[in-house]
């Protein structure tokens, strides 16, 4: 775990974009949270549901750049485990923010300690099997059979 001095500071991505769907809280994804202060945070932060509790936010742990902060950029990332060919970051992305994130990704060419280029699944509404790739400087979007 890297440790960083990074805050929430009135970003609310992990209030908006996952589902939640436990007996104290029905949400849908990329809805805003009827929980949530927006810009303060959580108003039942004591007493969350598990989903939230468990929530690591790839930025905070400092596994993506400082300036990603996922409010700026318009996504949240969450680092899948790696297969020996390609690195994988999926993006959770505000769907009004595509093109942001789009240019996001161009500027930062995200390479890892090792030099290898990450390519990017970026999941941009509640439909699993419509993504958007970026790969080598290119988004595409996909419709997958899962």
């Amino acid at each position: 775990l890297i440790m960083t001095d990074r805050s929430c500071d009135g970003c609310n991505m992990c209030c908006y974009i996952p589902g939640i769907n436990e007996p104290t809280l029905q949400k849908k994804e990329w809805v805003m949270c009827q929980n949530c202060d927006v810009g303060v945070g959580c108003k039942i932060y004591e007493d969350r549901p598990t989903p939230c509790r468990t929530f690591e936010c790839s930025w905070i742990k400092g596994e993506t750049p400082v300036e990603w902060k996922p409010d700026k950029v318009g996504f949240f990332a969450t680092i899948e485990p790696q297969g020996r060919i390609e690195k994988v970051m999926t993006l959770f992305a505000d769907p009004k923010m595509l093109r942001q994130v789009e240019g996001t990704l161009k500027e930062w060419k995200y390479k890892d300690d090792d030099g290898d280029v990450w390519r990017y699944a970026i999941r941009y509404n509640d439909n699993p099997n419509q993504i958007a790739e970026f790969t080598n400087g290119i988004m595409r979007f996909v419709e997958r059979e899962i």
